[in-house]
């Protein structure tokens, strides 16, 4: 091959790598795009899906971003404590703790142990992603959420046959 093919091949391979990245840019927008869609229509569907008066059974160690006015508070969360939602907002939804245990440091066991337990009554306003997050954590609880959109989409086929 001499010098002046090489350049035109070159050139010809510049083109087309500026074509391909040009599309790979248009497409990498539409899945942007497509991954917003899915995550907004996501957590409409889980404020959907949370009931009012459903109470939550911590699994794990959680802590939520989220706002209360009492000053004892706590986000925090251990396994055994519980929540129930008391309200849904847009952007945030709003939990009345329903069981805190009360813990203290065994010198001989060199550990935390449950001494009582205590319904202090917080509501602290969750934040969404925070609470969608938490509860994603849970395979029992992702696999009620996935049930339950399954059952809605083919329910909304019936209904619009």
């Amino acid at each position: 091959m001499t010098i002046f093919e090489l350049k035109q091949k070159i050139d010809e391979k510049s083109n087309e790598s500026a074509v391909l990245h040009k599309k790979l840019r248009v497409l990498h927008d539409e899945l942007s795009q497509l991954r917003n869609q899915f995550e907004q229509l996501e957590m409409e569907e889980f404020v959907n899906y949370l009931q009012i008066g459903e109470v939550i059974e911590v699994e794990n160690y959680y802590s939520f971003r989220g706002y209360c006015s009492d000053p004892k508070s706590s986000n925090s969360f251990v396994a055994g404590e519980r929540f129930k939602i008391a309200k849904k907002n847009k952007k945030s939804i709003v939990i009345e703790v329903t069981k805190k245990l009360k813990r203290q440091w065994d010198e001989v066991a060199k550990k935390s142990v449950v001494i009582s337990e205590y319904s202090p009554g917080w509501k602290i306003r969750v934040d969404l992603d925070s609470l969608f997050h938490f509860y994603f954590k849970s395979k029992t609880m992702k696999a009620a959420f996935d049930s339950y959109i399954k059952r809605k989409q083919a329910l909304d086929n019936l209904l619009n046959d």
